[in-house]
């Protein structure tokens, strides 16, 4: 018992005199973090989850992983990191249990271990499904037939408004899917804001469903828009004889939807809102449906499938406009409109982004000026229609040319093409020689002439002269002509009055020249004729105005069948040459009467028209 009780008190002795020794301790150093504590998981809006935990000390940021498999065996759905003691998710499964483990993070000392705890997503609730049939008796309110311009009517948020225009409130009996629809709206054409639509403010996000169908061909767009007009959805409509069509587009809340047709008529048979249901997938589509550079050629031809193209401009174009189109009505372009040119050759992108956002496609358009403008104002090809041979040969360097063409040809088309791509032609590259209503004559005619202006205005003039051959002569004589102005020809052709615009029957010119002229009913009879109209020159004229044309071919007489414009008035009826006055035709007195003279000259152009006031003409006749 004595060496017990010394033995503890020398141990008590020993105690005390290391106490007196030690040093308190009051910044312990640690070689890990801390776990995360505290932590919880809470669901919001069926699909969202917030994280949360106590802030660790010393911890620079956390890792979180979130798992479906509970063991933890199979990799994370996803990883992220935070600054903060707290993470949100969004856009999860629906009804999914959910495995998340934090851990803290620093780059001083060892990472914490991870931190567990589980949470489970809402089932979504059943979809709401609004519906507005036509066939409903919700509807009985709109009457069948037509609605008139200003109708419109409103039906459980529904507006069918005609605006400015009408529609059809039709009947009948289309079936498709599930639906037999026996009443529906037909626009009766194109829509817009205003006229011919359905609008409804759509009050949840969802999806849209419109039925529709063309009311006669295939292919008529029914255009969803929303208030500022932008194209959200298109389909091309069926044929009125084949099956409806559905038009379905995921819409957002208070959005103001306007439903019509692009082009022609088109039904609405129902529209569907479903809230709650499968969104419709994004589209991806990031080809466009064109591309073009205004007044520009692209190299090669536009191809949605390739991306690189070429466009050559003149020295003299400080900035082109690139057209891209939509191949899908939410596709997104960037690089469109116009680009001022900075340097000889410049790469313009045009980006492509489809609807999901995501699927981008990027063409490229190289526009290369011209570093000094051209002086070639010479042509390529200069043609002549209706058989007219160039004599001599075409030739860029030769400028002046003929052309012969037969008697049946009476007027000709005079083409050029530049040689250069920059080089203009006068009035299009074409010209018409000569100008209706005029007609060839028998022999040289103009000479016309083909402009030409290069790049740099250096200017260099083609002329072309037209020989209009002579009518072949058979038996000594040409074909004898009968012109009766009671004849159906002239009926069906002339108007009652005409001024600017002249005519051509059976080889007869009208021409008014921008002189009144005019026809219309009178009885005569002589000759054994009978006529029932009459063709008044309704004043005096010249060559170029209130006269007839015909040609000859040589020697030949003529004659005029005529009255005077004004009761007993003796006038005179000119017959000319082209060049001289060949002879006067006198009226006589109040009735008809006819003029003949006996023409010696070789074939050509011979003009009849007044030479004091007006003269009544009812028949013309050549005879050889």
């Amino acid at each position: 018992m004595k060496k017990i009780i010394l033995l503890s008190a020398l141990a008590l002795l020993a105690i005390a005199g290391c106490k007196e020794q030690m040093e308190e301790i009051t910044n312990p150093i640690y070689t890990q973090l801390f776990s995360p504590v505290r932590l919880s998981a809470s669901v919001a809006n069926v699909t969202n989850a917030a994280i949360a935990w106590e802030k660790v000390d010393n911890a620079q940021r956390y890792v979180l992983e979130l798992h479906k498999d509970p063991t933890l065996a199979q990799p994370a759905v996803r990883v992220d990191t935070t600054d903060e003691a707290a993470f949100s998710y969004s856009g999860l499964d629906e009804a999914v249990t959910y495995t998340v483990r934090v851990k803290a993070i620093s780059d001083k000392v060892s990472e914490s271990k991870w931190a567990v705890t589980t949470f489970e997503t809402v089932p979504p609730p059943p979809p709401e499904t609004t519906e507005w049939n036509f066939s409903d008796t919700a509807f009985d309110v709109i009457p069948t037939g037509t609605l008139a311009t200003g109708e419109s009517y409103t039906v459980n948020g529904l507006d069918v408004v005609a605006g400015t225009s009408t529609m059809t409130f039709a009947t009948g009996s289309v079936s498709v899917e599930t639906f037999t629809f026996t009443r529906w709206v037909q626009t009766g054409g194109a829509g817009n804001l205003t006229s011919r639509h359905l609008h409804l403010k759509v009050p949840k996000s969802g999806v849209l469903t419109v039925w529709t169908q063309s009311n006669g061909d295939a292919g008529r767009p029914c255009r969803v828009v929303d208030a500022a007009g932008t194209l959200l959805a298109e389909a091309a409509t069926t044929a009125s004889n084949a099956s409806p069509i559905s038009l379905n587009i995921n819409v957002e809340a208070n959005t103001d939807m306007y439903i019509y047709s692009g082009s022609g008529g088109i039904r609405f048979y129902t529209v569907i809102l479903t809230v709650g249901g499968i969104p419709i997938p994004l589209d991806t589509t990031i080809t466009l449906r064109s591309l073009a550079v205004t007044g520009e050629t692209l190299t090669p031809a536009f191809d949605p499938d390739v991306t690189g193209y070429e466009v050559n401009v003149a020295k003299s174009v400080t900035a082109v406009t690139i057209n891209a189109g939509k191949d899908h009505p939410q596709q997104t372009i960037e690089g469109d409109g116009e680009h001022f040119l900075t340097a000889d050759s410049t790469v313009f992108p045009v980006k492509v982004t489809a609807e999901d956002s995501v699927s981008t496609r990027t063409y490229s358009i190289t526009v290369k000026r011209e570093k000094t403008a051209s002086s070639d104002a010479t042509l390529k090809t200069l043609t002549v229609s209706n058989g007219g041979a160039l004599s001599p040969d075409f030739d860029h360097a030769v400028t002046e040319y003929t052309a012969t063409v037969p008697y049946s040809v009476t007027r000709v088309t005079i083409t050029g093409a530049a040689s250069h791509k920059f080089a203009k032609v006068g009035n299009g590259g074409s010209i018409a020689a000569p100008a209706a209503p005029d007609t060839l004559t028998v022999g040289s005619n103009g000479p016309y002439s083909i402009v030409v202006m290069a790049e740099d205005n250096t200017m260099k003039t083609y002329t072309v002269t037209i020989v209009r051959e002579a009518p072949i002569i058979e038996g000594g004589g040409g074909e004898d002509k009968w012109w009766n102005f009671s004849d159906a020809a002239f009926q069906s052709a002339l108007a009652t009055t005409f001024t600017a615009d002249g005519y051509s029957i059976d080889d007869l010119q009208i021409i008014p020249g921008g002189s009144e002229m005019r026809y219309n009913e009178n009885g005569k009879e002589m000759d054994g004729y009978t006529f029932t109209h009459r063709l008044q020159l309704n004043g005096t004229g010249d060559k170029t105005k209130r006269t007839l044309k015909f040609d000859v071919a040589g020697a030949c007489t003529i004659t005029v069948y005529m009255v005077t414009g004004s009761g007993s008035t003796v006038r005179p009826l000119i017959v000319h040459d082209g060049t001289d006055e060949l002879t006067r035709l006198n009226t006589e007195g109040s009735g008809i009467c006819k003029g003949t003279y006996s023409y010696n000259g070789d074939s050509g152009s011979i003009y009849l028209y007044s030479g004091d006031s007006g003269i009544n003409l009812y028949g013309v006749k050549v005879e050889y």
